[in-house]
């Protein structure tokens, strides 16, 4: 179980954590291995995990309008499952094994239990888990710009200005 501190120290989500932390998490995640080409999670289903890659490479694809369309690629230390884990809803993408791959699993029930047994952990992780999405959203925010300035007209800039203004605001679509 030690041995994997090193990797997990290295997880942006488990920044912070103390050898203790760690073991507290552990003692509530299970390890999970995927061989090469299976889907660990599906778009479009539930599981309500988040997982941390220990070891191997796994592809993330989001499928739209009948095209495959891979978002990134996952190394060591990489999180994935996190926008599903904290909202009762499917996953908006698909992540598949690119080559063998070992996990961490903590599922959203045993987390439930890490909150009471460990409630500071269970904060830093989440702590941990706002400033991934933050970022992720902070960088998809700056590409759609770019994307927009430079391929669309002036009604799509508007329509993306419409958008951008209720996405912050929280008005409903």
């Amino acid at each position: 179980m030690f041995e994997l501190t090193p990797q997990l120290k290295n997880c942006v989500i488990l920044k912070g954590l103390s050898d203790r932390d760690l073991e507290l998490l552990l003692d509530h995640a299970t390890f999970e291995d995927f061989d090469q080409g299976v889907e660990i999670l599906t778009e479009g289903l539930q599981y309500q995990s988040l997982w941390v890659l220990m070891r191997g490479e796994a592809c993330v694809i989001k499928y739209c309008d009948g095209h495959q369309n891979e978002l990134a690629r996952l190394g060591p230390g990489s999180v994935f499952g996190e926008m599903s884990f904290f909202e009762d809803t499917t996953h908006s993408a698909t992540v598949t094994a690119v080559t063998p791959c070992h996990t961490v699993r903590l599922k959203r029930e045993d987390y439930e239990k890490l909150r009471v047994d460990a409630p500071d952990t269970a904060y830093k992780i989440s702590l941990n888990v706002v400033h991934v999405l933050s970022e992720r959203l902070r960088r998809m925010d700056s590409w759609t710009c770019r994307l927009v300035e430079r391929e669309c007209g002036e009604s799509n800039q508007r329509e993306w200005n419409d958008f951008r203004a209720k996405l912050y605001l929280g008005t409903d679509f």
